[in-house]
């Protein structure tokens, strides 16, 4: 995780936010988790599925709009599907789209020589978009924390 937050560092500054088109599983708790180290802000959406007509784009350029991302963070197939559906909307095809692994691999080696801070946002999320535009709200890294204690106090972890 450190090195994909160390590639992070490399192309985005600190509260700089990150388009996370990651599937669920361990890449996107990754994916997630490194922004946070790297104090990027983290807009995690669903990736579009393979096959899927352009208008399922359609709330992933609503959030691109609202909270302007710096680059898109890829995994898995979703480089692929999204090439698949190609030609995409300007404002998404003009950021910069960069793969989970090749991030890790840029950042191979690197140790984190930076602190996180508790008032910094950790993370965007947005609705679903489906009945208007795609509503944000942002949370800190303080209440991101706060939530995985009360988890882990609810499992007995």
């Amino acid at each position: 995780m450190v090195a994909v937050a160390a590639g992070l560092r490399l192309r985005a500054k600190a509260g700089d936010r990150v388009l996370v088109l990651v599937p669920l599983g361990l890449d996107y708790t990754v994916a997630v988790l490194a922004c946070a180290v790297a104090r990027v802000v983290a807009v995690p959406a669903y990736p579009p599925e393979p096959g899927a007509p352009a208008q399922a784009l359609a709330p992933i350029v609503g959030i691109v709009d609202d909270c302007v991302p710096a680059l898109v963070l890829v995994g898995g197939p979703v480089d692929g599907t999204l090439r698949q559906m190609e030609p995409l909307p300007a404002r998404l095809a003009a950021l910069p789209r960069v793969d989970l692994a090749a991030l890790a691999a840029e950042g191979a080696g690197a140790r984190r020589t930076w602190a996180v801070e508790a008032d910094d946002t950790a993370v965007m999320l947005y609705t679903s978009g489906s009945t208007g535009n795609p509503k944000g709200v942002m949370l800190s890294q303080r209440h991101v924390l706060h939530v995985a204690r009360a988890v882990a106090c609810d499992c007995r972890m």
